[in-house]
């Protein structure tokens, strides 16, 4: 079994369109953007926002039966991070699964980008789930609870993310990734959003 790739840094945010977002639906970082569009960091982002902020932590989208490797988003970038202890703001950590696919009913989770000619991504996807033959699909949500949100005042870092006692870089990170592996019953895996890139470039280089 190959192993996990070694974590890239993220180097920070930039602001994109409603569209943009659709099309880069089961893409990787950078999702085809120069480096030199990026602009802030999400503290610098929360700070400036009137309304609430919604971060995947994963960084792409996974086929939804286990929790991949987290980024260290909240550390990324030039500028203010967001540390533990977490002051100012409230967190509120959520997970949604779908029912695994069936050969009437298509998952609404699409986890590798389209690739079907003139149809952008993920035009085919949506097409799919259009005309099933069966479209009811059961969708969970989980939420961790508001007292054990690393933004409580009772959030306990020592005895949520230490591994031997070592913190890991993205305290903030970790603590999301813990906590909603055990709302949600969800089974961690080492491989990130770096081990689906590397295997589309195998795949484009096999063809």
């Amino acid at each position: 079994m190959a192993s996990a790739a070694r974590h890239q840094q993220i180097l920070g945010f930039r602001r994109v369109s409603f569209l943009e977002v659709i099309f880069a639906t089961g893409q990787v970082p950078p999702y085809g953007s120069s480096t030199s569009t990026i602009t802030t960091t999400i503290e610098d982002i929360r700070a400036q926002s009137d309304r609430p902020l919604v971060v995947f932590p994963e960084c792409t989208t996974s086929n939804g039966r286990a929790l991949i490797r987290f980024a260290d988003v909240f550390i990324a970038g030039k500028g203010k991070h967001i540390k533990h202890p977490v002051k100012g703001f409230k967190m509120y950590i959520m997970c949604a699964r779908y029912d695994p696919p069936t050969p009437t009913t298509p998952s609404p989770t699409h986890s590798i980008p389209s690739q079907l000619g003139s149809f952008p991504n993920p035009a085919h996807h949506i097409l799919k789930l259009l005309f099933a033959p069966a479209l009811a699909q059961s969708l969970s949500i989980r939420m961790v609870a508001p007292s054990d949100s690393p933004s409580s005042g009772s959030f306990m870092a020592s005895e949520v993310i230490l591994d031997n006692g070592i913190a890991p870089a993205d305290e903030i990170s970790e603590a999301c990734a813990v906590l909603m592996a055990q709302a949600a019953k969800l089974k961690r895996v080492g491989m990130g959003w770096e081990d689906k890139a590397a295997d589309f470039y195998r795949k484009r280089k096999s063809l």
